[in-house]
């Protein structure tokens, strides 16, 4: 299989082709390959080991790369919560998925794609400039932060000028924004969003 192939060629290139180092570009690829496949469990060794061993920082393209299949954490918490049990196997998964995710969240907040887009308990998410699948990391991250101090948040998208057709990080933002069911309303370049839902909680 795809997987397969690319954790071969990673040790062959890591063992006998000792001149030969994979770059920061195949390491991505090696990572697409992992997460469209969902073995999780190799897509976090790779990304916890793999990439320091082989001195890779991690960039907007690895976001990029680990979030191409990466399932909606709102799926698994609508069958946890409709008290259905699910398969040792697909247990197994979900475990994984979370797993990943959460390293993944730590290394973005610790990256420079995380910082510039947000600080803990600021009011604006830049998002500007960034891939949809980087964006909605980062959203995520503000709206876990808000969590302890609702407020309203900016989140800037940009105007989507560089999108053919729709603007596709606006689009996709205020399809997150529905989905989690949150008031937001649209501005040029972006939506002011109540980060709590119903009353606003007293500080």
């Amino acid at each position: 299989s795809y997987w397969e192939s690319s954790l071969a060629l990673a040790s062959e290139l890591n063992g006998s082709l000792e001149y030969v180092a994979p770059d920061l570009v195949s390491s991505n690829l090696q990572l697409a390959a992992l997460t469209m496949s969902h073995q999780w469990k190799h897509a976090l060794h790779l990304l916890k080991h793999n990439f320091a061993q082989r001195g890779h920082q991690i960039d907007a393209s690895t976001y990029n790369s680990a979030n191409i299949a990466m399932p909606e954490p709102q799926a698994a918490q609508a069958e946890t919560a409709e008290g259905q049990r699910t398969p040792t196997g697909e247990e197994d998964t979900a475990r994984g998925v979370q797993e990943f995710r959460e390293y993944l969240m730590r290394t973005f907040i610790e990256s420079d794609v995380g910082r510039k887009a947000f600080f803990s308990g600021d009011h604006v998410l830049d998002l500007h400039g960034m891939s949809l699948p980087s964006a909605k990391m980062a959203l995520q991250l503000a709206l876990d932060d808000a969590k302890e101090k609702p407020r309203t948040l900016l989140i800037v998208t940009g105007q989507g000028k560089h999108s053919t057709g729709e603007p596709l990080l606006k689009e996709g933002v205020a399809s997150m924004l529905d989905r989690l069911q949150l008031h937001a309303r649209a501005v040029a370049g972006g939506f002011y969003v109540q980060t709590w839902r119903g009353k606003r909680p007293k500080k």
